[in-house]
């Protein structure tokens, strides 16, 4: 970054915050108080030169006149009237005040920070941005369940407002060439984070990067990430656009280098790592009710203000950032408990037992039913739950396997997913994921020992004699030869190992060759291709201590995960709820949805191919059981058919129980008030939603932006 350049300072490393545990202990999340001293610095300097302005104001005539610039800026001429309403029930041709705010901010700032409440209108966002940037290629990320929500919304925008090119990298075919228009490629997160698209970024080389509910990218570790960070620091010039309901859930941590990549110079909180941290200790919830002293941040502070409120008003008077302070639906909120059944004795026994142990039966604290035995809280708190509701998980060994191979097995697992996280926290292409981290660990020990000690001469590939050259069996690659690399398998014999091999070298069977397009066959498995063009050089290889003790017994031993059901007394009561009051069942566990489908005779909204289309099918006549993960965020159309819902485990996070009550609280909800209902029976539910709230207080204090679970009235949440 330049200023960080200029000031002699070192790149930043986004993935040192997320890095060590103490971390944990130093914010205080562990009871500790805070002692660091926000310090004067030249990233001080920066920040307090920053010009400042006045957010808009949504309702005011200067947001009427930016929807009418916009508009008119953005908006296309027809020769006839359109027929939105008769094919889709109403019309797009017209942006609403934020969405004319961000795009007017965002090419006068170089990117844009959107902290934009849950159905505000993201979309059009993702769709007009390319328009106002004008960038050579374009990508958006987007949920993998709004890829048809965003087909469909780009056909209706299209209607009355210029559009982009756009191309989905989602395997559907789906796409438009509009001649003239910039490019955009949407990518769902969860193509982003396949280990076959390790390069994805890399191939396609954007110069504008979007993110719709961007807060998938808060954690630098993941694989979507790290590849998202590992382009940015390839090309810091690139542009960024994010947006989301939920940037923030716990820290200024989690949004920080969002803003340094959006804003670049031009951001309001330190683009180093280093001084993130110390303002985090200022500013973020602790447990202990204590904030860290201000420091330098006293400078930032009006008359009146604390910290958090100064560093919240810094960021919103700032040339590219875009918020909605207001709710974007005009619907009240009432949340209310849902009464559960009295708890049947045999599973308030099991929960006893697994809380405090039985010493008459020599059972321990913290030992699930089946004997297996819990190592931290949070382990602790979700069996709890899952008790609460009258069933538990289990792993199951349908192979019989003996319980000390079953131990050994655990051991070796644990190990190796020790050193895999320590690895991870370092990528880089072709080592950012555990699937291609133990690829490269299986490359390195092949013809090793567990020590790393050849055991012969390494075998090589007469045709690119071991130096991972494209190896093909068209007419305009490489020759083939005899053997190949992995020890002696016959070319034969490799094609029928197909669909192993290309998983190996992490490519596709339509990214083989540059000659040949994909219609060749793959012939080293040290050699292949990645985003239509062909890795040049071997893969890296990974010298993991724990692979071979894991790689000798991973598969000699199956598991599978089931539920043991206790009593499904509260199953049977959700289900009264679906069958007497139409609504959204928003289950967490499968075990749990599948059983309440059973009782009630519905059908149950997992996720999986089709889910976004089964669930948007439905017409409101009867109640709805959706999984809180496929259906719980993004998911536009429920509120125009439902007002009411019941979540079996209540969200312990801020930005979960934001986005699962916007499912029915956003534009097109038709009613006066949307109805949420939790089950409160046993303490570690209580404290889910007291987590959540306690978050919630935290992201409208540092955003501005009202939170649902805050507006809403609701009894037991004024205690928190």
């Amino acid at each position: 970054m330049p200023i960080l350049d200029r000031m002699g300072l070192p790149t930043p490393d986004w993935r040192a915050i997320d890095r060590d545990a103490k971390e944990a202990q130093r914010f205080g999340r562990l009871g500790q108080k805070r002692r660091t001293v926000v310090r004067q610095s030249g990233e001080m300097d920066r920040i307090l030169a920053l010009p400042r302005r006045a957010p808009v104001a949504l309702t005011s005539l200067r947001a009427q006149a930016l929807v009418e610039i916009m508009t008119a800026r953005l908006g296309r001429r027809r020769a006839a009237p359109c027929s939105c309403v008769s094919r889709w029930g109403y019309c797009i041709d017209r942006l609403l005040p934020m969405q004319a705010w961000a795009l007017f901010e965002m090419p006068l700032a170089g990117g844009l920070f959107g902290r934009v409440g849950t159905g505000s209108g993201k979309t059009l966002l993702n769709i007009l941005a390319p328009v106002v940037m004008r960038p050579r290629l374009a990508v958006l990320f987007v949920p993998p369940g709004l890829t048809e929500q965003l087909w469909v919304e780009y056909q209706r925008v299209a209607e009355h407002f210029v559009v982009p090119s756009i191309m989905f990298q989602d395997g559907s075919g789906r796409g438009r060439l509009v001649e003239g228009a910039p490019p955009l490629h949407v990518v769902p997160y969860s193509i982003l984070q396949m280990p076959s698209r390790t390069t994805l970024l890399r191939d396609l080389e954007p110069d504008l990067i979007l993110a719709d509910e961007a807060h998938k990218l808060r954690n630098v570790s993941s694989a979507r990430g790290s590849r998202f960070l590992d382009h940015m620091e390839r090309r810091p010039q690139t542009n960024v656009g994010v947006w989301s309901g939920t940037l923030a859930a716990k820290s200024i941590r989690d949004f920080a280098h969002l803003l340094a990549f959006s804003l670049g110079d031009g951001s309001p909180l330190p683009q180093h790592p280093s001084t993130v941290l110390e303002w985090a200790e200022a500013v973020d919830p602790s447990p202990v009710g204590d904030s860290g002293p201000p420091g330098a941040l006293s400078a930032l502070m009006a008359s009146g203000e604390d910290a958090r409120e100064a560093v919240r008003r810094r960021i919103s008077e700032t040339l590219g950032v875009v918020e909605t302070r207001a709710a974007a639906c005009d619907a009240s909120i009432r949340i209310s408990e849902r009464v559960a059944p009295k708890m049947p004795q045999v599973v308030a026994d099991a929960i006893n037992k697994f809380r405090y142990g039985d010493a008459a039966s020599g059972v321990s604290a913290w030992t699930r039913p089946d004997g297996e035995e819990m190592t931290n809280a949070l382990d602790v708190a979700r069996v709890v739950q899952q008790l609460a509701c009258g069933f538990y998980y289990r792993w199951i060994f349908p192979r019989g396997e003996s319980p000390a191979l079953v131990d050994e097995w655990k051991a070796a697992c644990k190990a190796w997913n020790r050193e895999l996280r320590q690895k991870l926290q370092q990528p880089t292409p072709h080592l950012d994921s555990p699937f291609l981290c133990a690829a490269a660990a299986s490359r390195f020990y092949r013809g090793r020992d567990e020590r790393g000690r050849t055991l012969a001469a390494a075998p090589s590939c007469e045709a690119c004699e071991g130096g991972g050259r494209v190896a093909c069996g068209c007419d305009g690659g490489s020759s083939w030869s005899a053997r190949v690399a992995d020890g002696g398998t016959s070319f034969s014999a490799l094609r029928g190992l197909r669909e192993e091999v290309y998983i190996d070298v992490g490519g596709s069977d339509r990214e083989t060759c540059l000659q040949c397009r994909g219609e060749g066959d793959l012939i080293c498995p040290e050699c292949g291709g990645s985003g239509g063009g062909v890795y040049l050089g071997a893969l890296p290889t990974w010298a993991a201590e724990t692979w071979p003790a894991w790689r000798a017994i991973k598969d000699a031993v199956q598991h599978e995960t089931e539920p043991v059901w206790i009593d499904d007394y509260l199953a049977r009561d959700a289900a009264s709820w679906v069958l007497a009051d139409r609504g959204v069942l928003f289950y967490e566990h499968d075990a749990f949805g599948r059983r309440v489908a059973e009782l009630a005779g519905l059908p149950l909204h997992g996720g999986g191919p089709g889910a976004e289309a089964k669930i948007l099918a439905e017409r409101g006549n009867r109640s709805v059981i959706a999984s809180i993960h496929a259906h719980g965020t993004g998911r536009d159309g429920l509120q125009r058919i439902f007002q009411k819902m019941l979540l079996q485990i209540p969200p312990s996070s801020a930005d979960k129980i934001e986005q699962v009550i916007a499912r029915l609280h956003r534009i097109g909800q038709l009613e006066d008030t949307v109805e949420a209902l939790f089950y409160r029976h046993v303490p570690e539910l209580r404290d889910a939603i007291d987590k959540s709230v306690r978050y919630a207080k935290f992201v409208q204090g540092i955003s501005g932006n009202l939170q649902k679970i805050l507006a809403a009235d609701c009894d037991f949440i004024d205690e928190v």
